[in-house]
């Protein structure tokens, strides 16, 4: 029994260290696809290590631009659907001020401005008091 347990032991930590050997060579993979192929200089090859000036950092390749790089403005669908998710929001909880509303969306009211006002505007909610101390109701 102990040689058995034994020989397990052994196979164990041979197998922990070829998953340990996978992932530096998956890891170090990966950092060279994101930095690069990186070769020194042919003086900082030139030069033994620590003498002049240490080595230069490998250059970084430009950040990828996202898709939605320019205005962050919101598509008339995302806009749609936020108003839906406000409306509801509404319905279950009559008299709702806008930083109820935001903080049970997980947003600020800055970003809720521009589809309450458009629910107001077409009727669909009715604001009662002024500036913070407003309540929706849904019509």
């Amino acid at each position: 029994m102990a040689d058995l347990k034994a020989r397990i032991e052994a196979r164990l930590r041979a197998l922990a260290v070829e998953v340990e050997q996978l992932v530096r060579e998956d890891a170090r993979a990966m950092l060279t696809g994101a930095l690069g192929a990186w070769k020194p200089s042919p003086r900082a090859a030139a030069r033994p290590n620590g003498a002049g000036r240490p080595a230069a950092a490998p250059a970084r390749p430009a950040p990828a631009l996202r898709a939605s790089a320019g205005t962050g403005r919101r598509s008339s669908r995302q806009m749609k659907r936020d108003m839906d998710v406000m409306v509801t929001y509404v319905r279950h909880h009559p008299g709702a001020k806008m930083e109820d509303i935001a903080k049970a969306l997980h947003t600020t009211s800055h970003k809720l401005n521009r589809p309450m006002h458009k629910l107001v505007e077409s009727k669909v909610l009715t604001r009662k008091g002024e500036r913070r101390a407003s309540r929706y109701w849904v019509q």
